[in-house]
This record gives structure tokens, C-alpha cells and sequence, in this order.
């Protein structure tokens, strides 16, 4: 699955920036335990935000709209999510997380009121109001566990894998109803709470997590262990796998470790998984600060 990372291509961004907009209030601060409240549909030109309500579906393109609108005032004034025209898809308690499939027909929003509930909807229909969830899914029933990551396979629209607080990886299907294809518990029982983010290959052969105890495991579409990759030998501090990220060539594998040392994490060491199956993950050197 993995392989070398080439050099990337020197490319010139004389003319590539960034500008921020103005700001945009969507609603209160939601409650503890989110992973990704936002997402968003390149091909369709759609933005999905979670909140305490539901999730705020707006096209994307009113954001440069809002931010030259005089009735505002100057720039640096925050706008009211009314300006974006959003269209309100409610949920039954706050927003966890938002993800889109591959073909961005499919929204997962996971809540947790006394439970973990994962509903899904057709982005098809947003725009004609029909905003109720074609199915929706309680992984387990125990208030304590929450979802860890939530990461739609690249390569086929209809499935995805969900992590969960308490080390359960899922590997579920959506068509017209969901289904729990694939289920592995207690994925690194020496830590409990393991899965800090999660990979699916865009071939559908096999997936990649990242542990805890900075382990990434390469698991086949039963969930079984291919392959383990070591934390790097150079970093001697305790880390965990904070993101995974397939690089463009599809042929390597590029991971965030933070570290879990008192009093705070402080920084990010980048790293990429090797050519060599047996061997440690290879550090990129340096240490990026997180601010």
C-alpha cells in the first residue's frame, strides 16, 4: 500500500495567497467531544456546518457574497448565519461531526444525545427543503462512547469507517440503509481509547490507523492486522497519531504524532511510512509547533 514519497514538483506560488473573510457567527459553541464540524462539496459548491441545531447547508459561494456586503459594515464585523440563506437540516441533539462521501450525494452527521446515532442524508434533496435522514445507525448503546473519526472511503461512495472512543473500528456500508459490514473491538487494549484518526484506501483493499500509542496498523477489508508500523526510533517522547494524510501519488502514507507528555502536547512531528514492511515510521525531522 505504501511506498516512497518522490520530491515533490517545484511549482510557483508567486500568485497563490490567502484571504480571509469576514467572519461568520453560525450558532453557539457545541458540546465537548467534536471532531469535524465542517465540510465541503467542490463539485456541487456545497458547505455543511455542524452546530447545537442541526447542520447549516449554504452554498459556498455566498461566503464572497457576505464578505462585500456594505449592510455589514467594514470587514472586520462578524455576520449572522442569516446572510449565508442556509437551509437548516435539524438533528435530534448537537453536531459531533459532518463528513461527505466521495460522490458527495451522501452527508453523515453523528450526534449523541444519550447515544451515539450516525444519520445520513441525501445531498440531493437539500435544496429542495427535503432534509429528513434516509437512515441512520446507533453504533452501540453506551453513553460513554463517543466517535473518534469518521472517514468515507475515497474510492467508493457507499462505504466508510467509524471510529469510537473505547477502541471499536467499524467499517460500515450506506446504500438505501446502513450496515456494520466489518467490526473489530479493542483495537489497542493497552491503551483504551486508540484510534486517533483513520485512512480508507482509495482502491477499497485495505485501510490504514493510527494508534495511540503512535502505531499505524495496515488492516485488510476484514479488519485484520497486514501490517504494524512503529512509532519513529528518533522520537524518544511518548506520541499518539494525531492525522493520516494519503499522499497525491496514492503511494505513501504521510502521519502527524503529537506528543502526550505533561503539561501540554506542544508540537506535531511529521512523519511517512517506509518502503520496508517490518520497519519504523520515518520521521521528516523538526517539530511543528501548534498555535
Amino acid at each position: 500500500m505504501f511506498g516512497a514519497m518522490a520530491d515533490p514538483p517545484e511549482k510557483d506560488v508567486s500568485d497563490f495567497y490567502f484571504k480571509q473573510l469576514r467572519k461568520i457567527k453560525i450558532g453557539d459553541v457545541t458540546q465537548a467531544g467534536c471532531c469535524s464540524l465542517i465540510c465541503t462539496s467542490n463539485e456541487y459548491g456545497w458547505t455543511f456546518v455542524g452546530c447545537n441545531k442541526g447542520v447549516f447547508a449554504f452554498k459556498t459561494s455566498v461566503l464572497h457574497v457576505v464578505d462585500k456586503d456594505e449592510t455589514l459594515g467594514a470587514q472586520k464585523n462578524t455576520g449572522d448565519a442569516t446572510h449565508l440563506r442556509p437551509i437548516l437540516i435539524p438533528t435530534p441533539a448537537p453536531v459531533l461531526d459532518v463528513s461527505l462521501s466521495s460522490d458527495s450525494f451522501t452527508l453523515c452527521a453523528c450526534v449523541k444525545d444519550q447515544y451515539l446515532v450516525c444519520l445520513f442524508f441525501d445531498t440531493r434533496g437539500i435544496s429542495k427543503q427535503q432534509v429528513a435522514p434516509f437512515c441512520s445507525l446507533t453504533p452501540i448503546t453506551d453513553p460513554a462512547v463517543g466517535a473518534l473519526s469518521v472517514q468515507w472511503n475515497m474510492g467508493c461512495a457507499e462505504e466508510l469507517a467509524l471510529s469510537l472512543s473505547n477502541g471499536t473500528l467499524l467499517l460500515l456500508t450506506v446504500a438505501r440503509d446502513v450496515n456494520i459490514s466489518c467490526k473489530k473491538e479493542k483495537m489497542n487494549a493497552s491503551v483504551g481509547e486508540s484510534d486517533r484518526s483513520v485512512l480508507l484506501e482509495s482502491q477499497r483493499k485495505q485501510l490504514a490507523v493510527g494508534l495511540k500509542d503512535g502505531k499505524v496498523l495496515q488492516l485488510s477489508k476484514t479488519l485484520d492486522v497486514k501490517k504494524s508500523y512503529p512509532c519513529p526510533e528518533e522520537l524518544s517522547e511518548p506520541h499518539q497519531v494525531s492525522g493520516l494524510l494519503l499522499a497525491v501519488h496514492l503511494t505513501s502514507l504521510l502521519l502527524c504524532t503529537h506528543t502526550l507528555a505533561p503539561p501540554s502536547p506542544g508540537g506535531m512531528s511529521p512523519c511517512t511510512i517506509p518502503d520496508a514492511a517490518d520497519g519504523p515510521c520515518e520521521s521528516l525531522g523538526g517539530k511543528a509547533k501548534v498555535v
